[in-house]
């Protein structure tokens, strides 16, 4: 993928009971760090059979976002409550790109472990940290947003 531009990334949130996706952009997100990776590999010793059976971990990625809560925000910021107080799934989409069309990123199902709102102010939102973590593969894409 090309340079990433952190004033042009933007977070999207879908539910993923409805296809085509329907996307709301998160809004406050002020930054966010992403640990992509496998879990460890499972032994399975079977019985009988000197060699054990090696099964490869499954896919995982844990993300975490510093936000500036806003409970106005009836589009991402909801979702993600909502999937939250539910524990549904959730699809999150990073996107990156001034151009329309021209959009690049990925989209992973995920789930929503923590939506914490601070007691200190700045301005006039609250500040927040959100952690999802999933545990499916995720879709890359070039050429505009996901759909």
């Amino acid at each position: 993928m090309a340079n990433w531009d952190s004033l042009l990334t933007k977070v999207y949130v879908a539910p993923t009971i409805v296809t085509p996706f329907t996307w709301s952009l998160v809004g406050g997100i002020r930054g966010f760090d992403h640990t992509d990776g496998n879990e460890g590999e499972t032994r399975q010793r079977v019985f009988g059979q000197a060699a054990a059976i090696v099964k490869a971990g499954s896919p995982n990625s844990e993300y975490s976002f510093d936000m500036l809560y806003d409970p106005t925000d009836t589009n991402g910021q909801v979702v993600l409550r909502a999937a939250k107080a539910s524990q549904a799934d959730v699809e999150i989409a990073i996107v990156n790109g001034a151009t329309a069309g021209a959009e690049e990123g990925w989209h992973e199902t995920v789930k929503v472990t923590e939506f914490t709102v601070s007691d200190e102010a700045d301005g006039s939102f609250a500040e927040g940290s959100l952690s999802l973590i999933g545990d499916t593969a995720k879709t890359t894409f070039t050429g505009g947003k996901p759909v």
